[in-house]
C-alpha cells in the first residue's frame, strides 16, 4: 500500500510539475506567438503602402551592404526584407548626409510592431526636436537598417523608418527586443559629426 501511495504522489508531482512547465511555455510565448510570422507580414504591409506611395512622402532604400543592382522595381521578385522603408514627416534644411564612419547627434523613439517602446529619447508623447533629449550614434556600430536610414537623411529631417528584422537584430534578441523583430523608429537627426582625421 505505502509502495502505491509512494507511486501515486511521484506521478501527481510529476503531472504538477509538467503543468507548470507548460504553462509557463506558453506564458513565454503568448504576447510573442508567431513573431517571426507576424513581423514578416507587418513588413511586407509597409513595403506595399510604400511602393505605392513612392512618389510621395514614402522612400524604399536599399540596405547599403547589399550590392546595388540597378532595379526600382517593386514587382513580385522584390525581396522587402533587403529594403528600410521610410516615411518622410518633415524634410529638413540640411544639404549633406552622414558617412558611415560618421556619428550623428539624434533624437528618437524606438518601438515594436506591437507598440512596445524599447528605447527612446521624447521628453513627452510628441517629438518636439527643440525639447527633445539628444543621443550620439555612430554610424558603423548601429544595425544594418538604422545605417542604411542616416545615410540618406539631412540634419532636420524628421522620419517614421521601419526595419526588417533581418536588417536589424536577426535571429537574436537584444535587451527587451525579442529575435525576429521589425524595428520601427521616429528618427530626428540633429547635427552630423564628421570623422576627425589624425593630426600629428
Amino acid at each position: 500500500m505505502k509502495k502505491n501511495n509512494w507511486l501515486i504522489g511521484s506521478l501527481l508531482m510529476f503531472v504538477f510539475a509538467f503543468s507548470f512547465v507548460a504553462c509557463e511555455e506558453t506564458k513565454d510565448e503568448g504576447e510573442y506567438y508567431d513573431w517571426k510570422e507576424r513581423n514578416d507580414t507587418y513588413i511586407k504591409s509597409i513595403a506595399d503602402t510604400a511602393a505605392l506611395n513612392a512618389d510621395t512622402n514614402w522612400k524604399v532604400l536599399k540596405a547599403w551592404n547589399l550590392p546595388p543592382d540597378g532595379s526600382t522595381d517593386l514587382g513580385a521578385s522584390f525581396n522587402v526584407q533587403n529594403y528600410v522603408y521610410v516615411h518622410v514627416k518633415k524634410k529638413g534644411a540640411g544639404t549633406v548626409s552622414p558617412f558611415y564612419t560618421d556619428s550623428v547627434s539624434v533624437s528618437y523613439r524606438g518601438k515594436l510592431i506591437n507598440g512596445d517602446i524599447f528605447e527612446e529619447t521624447f521628453i513627452s508623447n510628441e517629438l518636439k526636436p527643440e525639447t527633445a533629449g539628444r543621443t550620439t550614434l555612430y554610424l558603423n556600430k548601429s544595425v544594418v537598417g538604422m545605417t542604411t536610414a542616416l545615410q540618406d537623411m539631412h540634419v532636420g529631417d524628421l522620419w517614421e523608418v521601419y526595419i526588417p528584422w533581418n536588417l536589424a537584430y536577426g535571429s537574436s534578441a537584444s535587451g527587451s527586443i525579442p529575435k525576429y523583430s521589425d524595428l520601427i523608429f521616429e528618427l530626428y537627426l540633429a547635427e552630423i559629426n564628421p570623422l576627425k582625421k589624425k593630426t600629428d
